[in-house]
């Protein structure tokens, strides 16, 4: 009598279970069907994703335009096997799995993880953001050098490549605490101890700029005064009493047309003689 209630006792113990692991299992399988659906569709989306994207890159010639960026930039250093395309397209791929793994654990109710992978998703534009500042700041600080060069070329600045250089990475460090401070890190001894040397560098440049460039200044001064008032085809009477034919003119020389000959005069001498225009 005992052993047979003891065995009924097994039995129904035995069914409980069963039945409380044939329900925790109905509960949590429509979950767990559903993850695997979401990684599915989320795999399929992303392959699709990543095909437009490299498609686009292709268009666009983000490998040439890179090469050139590298040409301008300190970032001539970096190896030339380096691919900009597949890195840009392992970051967007690695940037999607996380997206659909978030999902996955909030389907099947893992908030601990969820959270903190949200959190990682949250800080993902900042981080992008960061970059897009530092990349156009290169693009940025690259024109400003070039503009900088042409302009002591032309006015023949001596140090000129000097200044653009200066100016280069002046651009470039701002830019570069700019895109740290966007991307989240906290830059204010960075910002305070740049701020020291950079007001420092910019008054030693300005005091050179301003006490070795009077020369500069005034012969610019001449130039514009001088082409202001003479133009090329003019015929005028120079100081000494050569007269000609103004055939050229630029920032450095005046050529004047003498009957067979080219008179070349520099244009700050040009500038300082009682030259005459003749009407007619």
């Amino acid at each position: 009598m005992k052993m047979n209630q003891t065995i009924n006792n097994w039995t129904d113990i035995t069914l409980s279970s069963l039945n409380d692991i044939t329900s925790k299992i109905a509960q949590i399988l429509p979950n767990i069907l559903g993850a695997l659906l979401i990684l599915v569709f989320g795999w399929l989306l992303t392959k699709l994703m990543l095909f437009l994207i490299k498609r686009f890159l292709k268009v666009i010639d983000l490998e040439g335009k890179f090469r050139k960026l590298k040409q301008k930039t300190f970032l001539n250093g970096i190896p030339s096997e380096i691919n900009m395309t597949r890195a840009i397209l392992s970051v967007i791929k690695y940037t999607f799995y996380i997206v659909i793994l978030s999902v996955v654990f909030n389907v099947l109710g893992w908030d601990s993880i969820s959270v903190e992978v949200t959190k990682l998703l949250a800080y993902l534009p900042k981080l992008f953001s960061g970059i897009a500042i530092f990349i156009a700041g290169l693009y940025i600080a690259g024109f400003v050098k070039q503009g900088m060069l042409s302009l002591s070329g032309t006015v023949n600045l001596a140090g000129g490549r000097f200044i653009s250089q200066v100016s280069y990475f002046i651009i470039l460090i701002i830019i570069s605490v700019t895109a740290l401070n966007q991307a989240g890190v906290d830059t204010t001894v960075i910002t305070n101890n740049i701020t020291i040397i950079l007001g420092a560098c910019l008054l030693i440049v300005t005091l050179a700029l301003g006490l070795g460039s009077k020369n500069i200044v005034g012969q610019l001064l001449q130039t514009f005064y001088t082409k202001k008032y003479f133009k090329v085809g003019q015929y005028v009477t120079l100081e000494n009493g050569v007269e000609g034919e103004i055939v050229a003119m630029d920032n450095i020389y005046v050529s004047i047309d003498i009957k067979n000959e080219i008179l070349v005069i520099p244009i700050n001498k040009f500038s300082q003689e009682s030259n005459k225009i003749k009407k007619g």
